[in-house]
């Protein structure tokens, strides 16, 4: 984000991005976004293949170089999505060691991995049990961020 404020001029913009998981959560990921010299925002990062576009919430989130947790908000309070969304937040802190400033990981080793994959399976067995299954458009549960249509859906 420096280099491009530095070419192009205009500045940085900190926040939320937000995406839904229909029927399970919100989930908000701190994000910086670019705004441009004539004040609009854009957002610069490169998306997968189908990748749905987040909402950015701009806010004033004080930012040190340091990784800022991603927080999940349940979209109901149903003993079961709750479990999923404290599950998921189990997932992050078992995965923050492995963050580095900008929120990017290095490879967890086969005994570090074994505790976030019985968490994974116990979500799986949660979403199952529900008889829980994305429609067409919403974001797929293996968390690639893409439609169901377009990754295990198909």
């Amino acid at each position: 984000m420096e280099e491009l404020v530095a070419a192009n001029g205009g500045s940085s913009e900190f926040g939320w991005a937000i995406y839904e998981w229909p029927r399970v959560w919100f989930e908000f990921q701190h994000h910086a976004v670019w705004r441009d010299p004539d004040g609009k925002l854009r957002d610069q990062t490169p998306r997968a293949d189908n990748e749905s576009v987040a909402l950015f919430l701009p806010a004033d989130v004080p930012y040190s170089g340091d990784h800022i947790d991603t927080q999940w908000f349940p979209a109901s309070d149903s003993t079961e999505i709750l479990r999923i969304t404290e599950i998921q937040k189990e997932i992050n802190d078992l995965k923050a060691a492995y963050f580095n400033k900008v929120g990017f990981t290095s490879t967890m080793d086969d005994e570090s991995a074994k505790p976030v994959i019985a968490l994974e399976h116990e979500k799986a067995q949660i979403l199952a049990m529900m008889n829980y299954m994305p429609s067409r458009n919403d974001l797929c549960p293996c968390m690639s961020r893409k439609k169901f249509k377009h990754c295990h859906g198909r």
